[in-house]
């Protein structure tokens, strides 16, 4: 399948604490791998990514342009290129890390703001480190998003080419 003018690029930013897994997840969809050793993300990168329309249950392509940013996570971040003119955004936190979780609530809140319309979707990194436990339950502020709300493993690869699906899915439907 193509893309043509009537389905373009769609410009999705991560965001969320340092060390929560930005890269990691966007490395492990792009190019299917996993570096356990921490490199630090400085500005953003920008990877590409097409989900297929097999993944999203639409009759096209979609393609992402993912802007993984460096989790400096303070209010200017809306102010900078790396939000304007996204058609989503992807708030990450860590799944054993309260404090990531709080962060990404205070999050959410900018984006209403800086992104009114646009496609907003949680997820819980790092999965693998409930060791086989259910996850600890994310503060409220988190689960009123039900199904928004994604639980994944950069190290292991579970759920984030369905995330990323569905992500691909979203921010198609808005047309943004």
């Amino acid at each position: 399948m193509t893309q043509t003018a009537r389905h373009p690029p769609r410009k999705i930013v991560l965001i969320g604490a340092i060390g929560v897994g930005k890269t990691s997840l966007v490395r492990r969809l792009v190019h299917r791998e996993f570096h356990s050793e921490y490199l630090a993300t400085v500005g953003f990168d920008i990877y590409t990514y097409t989900a297929s329309g097999a993944a999203t249950g639409l009759q096209h392509d979609v393609n992402l342009v993912i802007w993984d940013s460096d989790g400096e996570i303070d209010s200017g971040i809306f102010d900078t290129p790396i939000i304007k003119g996204a058609s989503g955004a992807v708030i990450i936190g860590d799944v054993v890390r309260r404090s990531s979780q709080e962060d990404m609530a205070r999050l959410a809140e900018g984006c209403r703001k800086h992104l009114a319309g646009r496609e907003l979707v949680f997820i819980l990194n790092k999965a693998d480190l409930t060791d086989g436990n259910p996850p600890p339950v994310p503060p409220a502020d988190l689960t009123r998003f039900g199904n928004k709300l994604f639980w994944t493993s950069a190290k292991t690869g579970d759920n984030v080419d369905q995330t990323f699906a569905a992500i691909a899915k979203a921010v198609d439907r808005r047309g943004y």
